[in-house]
């Protein structure tokens, strides 16, 4: 039973960590995925003052398009303005229905719209107060989605103006004029001296009479003014995708008069418009429609699929689509090594990762993906974003080098002068380093190194090869061999002893044959005399140092200057005998060599004692005196030996 809990939770993760990327496989703006529309027409929009005599605010209406059973949250929204000289035209007209129909299909929200229309065609300026208008009203339908953008499902950064002709004269001029560039005409003239108000003043006070920057406008054989009204600024830089018919009478493809009646002011068409944007370096796109004229898909309808799929193409790459992340993160690394990689994180994308053969995926947090690097060679991780839109990024590639790690090592001895000799038993490695574990950093091999002061060093090996690398650590102690230096104290029968630390770790006393250890140390000698100490240190290398010296127990100063005093020596130094001389009674006297050992003993008659000790070696020595009370007196003796 275990096992088989086991074998579902492997199951159920695989199928989660590779449908990640399946999730993110929508179609959605470019195919046609929805089969039906749903279309609510006449909405109220907006109520402004027409053209002409009549005083009564005109009712402004719009027909809704979405895809039928759409459940997303916030869609792209176009806005279609109908085409008709100014003078005429309506929201049914063909084939706007097909075309906002064609559109909802792909999964946008589509509203074709109304506008006030009608100029004096024999007025310039007429004209140019009907283009203003026309403006108005379509930013006051951009006012009212925003206004009410749950109801509709809107995101109010992606709003497109499309239209044929006069309505797309009256998107460009929404989109690229300012307040501040507004035409002095529409402040009034002789003829019409109704001042129209500001651009969104007009239709309705919806969203704050303002309206956010347009995503994109699809020209259809539309025209602006001056192309010098497009400016390289947040809200006028948008995408635009323009088509238009090389022979078209009506809207000059270049520039001229509309219908060449000259009441109309000059326009640029759409090629000019196509060079401004491109000069401005903002993304664009034109299709002339060559040897075709003025709203070519009235009798070509096969027109309509050609132009909704171009603009489909272009408003997915260019507006919907999140832009192509870079993957962030290593390019190489070790066979069977973990690495993290990263996108940039947008709360409401989704990211969907995979990677291919050579690599396992280990986790997936939204965006960011762990993988094994299972083998050698090249693997690739690959990111598709899907955003708020579900609208899918263009698939991006991380390319990873795995390789064989390195092996580390190395072996280390140390000496008694602070010096250490490495042997470097590394393999597969392009680069070393070696970390001395007293802040110097050392690039490169080396075989020695000598420290400044005793201490215990971690000696730490990095080594590296493309995309690996590999750590190995020796602790070494270094020293110097260590002085044996010590003083003492003798308190009535307590002997103390008292060994410098320098850089020793083991003290070993000699204490006339008792051995003791530790640094101080005391015992209790009873009787009086010369008492040779010998102390033995060692470092923590074992490097060793001795030292002795005799010391002298004796009941008082004085009897010990009185044994003194009868106690002449000669010659000193000597070569194979010396003389002792002595006036005191019943006294003896030992040798010792400098490592505390009897070299020579015997008793002291009253007078000169001739002592011969030829085959003595040649070194200092101590001779000390004994009387028969057990006080004794020291004297340094020296051996001496010629050539």
């Amino acid at each position: 039973m275990k096992s088989f809990l086991f074998f579902l939770l492997i199951v159920i993760n695989y199928a989660y960590l590779n449908s990640q990327t399946s999730s993110c496989s929508s179609q959605r703006y470019i195919s046609k995925l929805f089969n039906n529309v749903n279309k609510t027409p006449q909405i109220l929009f907006a109520r402004a003052d027409p053209y002409g005599v009549n005083t009564q605010p005109q009712d402004l209406y719009l027909d809704f398009y979405e895809p039928s059973g759409d459940t997303l949250a916030r869609r792209p929204l176009i806005i279609y303005a109908f085409g008709g000289a100014f003078l005429i035209g309506n929201k049914n007209q063909p084939p706007i229905p097909r075309y906002c129909e064609e559109m909802a299909r792909r999964g946008y929200a589509v509203a074709a719209i109304d506008y006030r229309i009608g100029f004096n065609v024999a007025s310039t300026e007429s004209a140019v107060r009907a283009v203003y208008r026309a403006a108005q009203d379509l930013r006051a339908a951009v006012r009212f989605f925003c206004q009410r953008v749950s109801q509709y499902r809107i995101d109010t950064s992606s709003i497109i103006l499309t239209g044929s002709s006069a309505g797309c004269f009256a998107g460009l001029h929404s989109t690229y004029f300012e307040e501040s560039q507004r035409p002095a005409e529409t402040y009034g003239t002789p003829l019409e001296n109704t001042d129209l108000g500001c651009f969104d003043c007009s239709g309705n006070n919806d969203y704050g009479n303002r309206i956010p920057r347009i995503a994109a406008l699809v020209n259809h054989w539309g025209a602006l003014l001056d192309t010098l009204l497009i400016e390289k600024q947040t809200d006028e830089d948008c995408p635009v995708i323009s088509f238009h018919g090389t022979d078209d009478l009506a809207v000059p493809y270049i520039y001229g008069n509309p219908f060449s009646y000259p009441v109309f002011p000059n326009v640029h068409g759409s090629l000019n418009i196509h060079k401004r944007l491109t000069n401005l370096g903002i993304p664009n796109r034109l299709f002339p429609l060559v040897g075709e004229g003025h709203e070519p898909w009235l009798t070509k309808p096969e027109l309509v699929d050609t132009i909704t799929h171009h603009t489909a193409s272009f408003l997915f790459r260019e507006v919907l689509r999140p832009k192509a992340q870079k993957i962030n993160g290593r390019n190489s690394a070790c066979k069977g090594e973990q690495i993290m990689l990263e996108a940039n994180y947008f709360p409401s994308s989704l990211y969907c990762w995979s990677a291919s053969s050579k690599a396992k995926i280990i986790s997936i947090n939204s965006n960011r993906i762990v993988v094994e690097c299972l083998d050698t060679g090249l693997i690739q991780i690959t990111l598709v974003e899907k955003n708020y839109l579900d609208a899918t990024s263009e698939p991006v590639s991380h390319t990873i080098k795995v390789l064989n790690p390195p092996t580390a090592g190395f072996t280390v001895q140390a000496d008694n002068k602070l010096k250490v000799s490495l042997q470097n038993t590394a393999s597969g490695y392009q680069q070393i380093t070696w970390d001395m574990g007293n802040g110097q950093l050392i690039n490169g091999l080396i075989n020695q190194y000598t420290y400044a002061s005793p201490g215990v060093y971690t000696i730490v090996q990095t080594v590296y090869n493309d995309g690996c690398s590999a750590k190995f650590s020796r602790t070494v102690t270094v020293d110097t061999c260590p002085v044996a230096l010590f003083s003492y104290r003798i308190s009535g029968d307590t002997l103390f002893l008292f060994a410098d630390k320098g850089n020793s770790t083991n003290f070993e006393w000699d204490v006339s044959g008792t051995r003791l250890t530790g640094q101080n140390v005391s015992l209790i000698i009873f009787n009086n005399g010369v008492i040779p100490v010998k102390l033995t240190v060692a470092n923590a290398l074992g490097c060793t140092a001795s030292s002795i010296q005799f010391i002298n127990k004796v009941s008082s100063v004085e009897k010990i200057q009185l044994l003194k005093n009868a106690i002449k020596l000669f010659p000193n130094p000597f070569v194979d005998h010396f003389i002792i001389s002595n006036t005191h009674d019943d006294s003896h006297f030992k040798i010792f060599n400098l490592m505390g050992n009897v070299v020579f003993e015997s008793k002291l008659l009253p007078g000169e004692n001739k002592i011969i000790l030829p085959n003595l070696p040649c070194a200092p020595y101590w001779l000390v005196c004994f009387d028969r009370h057990g006080n004794h007196s020291s004297f340094q003796l020296n051996k001496q030996c010629f050539p």
